[in-house]
């Protein structure tokens, strides 16, 4: 099947969070798997991070990338590269992923032993973030005890494709972090909600659909076809 052109970015979301200083990064698994290369050249060409989804176990909804397309990722973006770990086998996955990336990003409550990946990350990446849906007063005490470098607050459901984002998930990290550690959002960052993150304070800003349009088959043509003359 032939495909016009590469994935397209929403112009008008750039122009936001550009106006606003917030950080963007285009989520490759809003497109097929054969357009992430182009995508990934797009987002580095406009200056943006490549978000890359690891998905499995109990966060598995909608597929991730492959370890594979990871590797293949890290060689292309390096340390613009944002490897989110939605799995449940933290520590054997950190253990596949190339040397100094941009950052690890790990989805807690996802594991038990959050200290020992974070020790296993630290080394793998030039800044390790936690990534929290909903977390209770203890999961977040035991999430900012590890001194993670940021925090991801997630909007909706981890490995959940199909919902809209609530802010409200926001407030809760927002408080958390404070003035002293950067956080950023993931699920459902649009133009509408935008204005509201950015009043929040927020600094990195995960972007899927609203942000990536993937590149559309071309229609049959009608034209009929020249076969060769001998």
């Amino acid at each position: 099947m032939a495909w016009i052109g590469p994935a397209a970015l929403n112009t008008e979301l750039e122009d936001k969070a550009r106006h606003a200083g917030i950080v963007l990064a285009g989520s490759v698994i809003a497109v097929p798997a054969n357009q992430r290369d182009g995508l990934t050249e797009r987002l580095l060409n406009a200056r943006h991070w490549v978000h890359a989804d690891m998905i499995a176990g109990r966060y598995l909804g909608q597929n991730g990338v492959t370890v594979e397309e990871l590797l293949r990722l890290a060689g292309r973006a390096g340390h613009r590269l944002d490897a989110h770990l939605m799995v449940d086998n933290v520590v054997e996955t950190i253990g596949l992923l190339p040397q100094d990336i941009g950052r690890i990003t790990i989805q807690y409550p996802a594991v038990d032993a959050i200290e020992e990946a974070m020790a296993h990350a630290r080394p793998k990446a030039r800044s390790v973030w936690i990534a929290l849906d909903n977390p209770t007063a203890p999961e977040l005490s035991r999430a900012l005890a590890c001194g993670p470098d940021g925090l991801l607050a997630m909007l909706t459901p981890p490995g959940k494709a199909g919902h809209a984002a609530d802010l409200r998930r926001l407030d809760t990290i927002k408080s958390a972090a404070g003035t002293q550690l950067p956080f950023g959002v993931d699920g459902g960052v649009n133009e509408e909600n935008f204005d509201m993150l950015h009043k929040a304070g927020v600094v990195y800003a995960v972007a899927g659909r609203a942000l990536v349009r993937a590149a559309c088959p071309a229609p049959p043509s009608n034209r009929p076809i020249n076969k060769a003359i001998p």
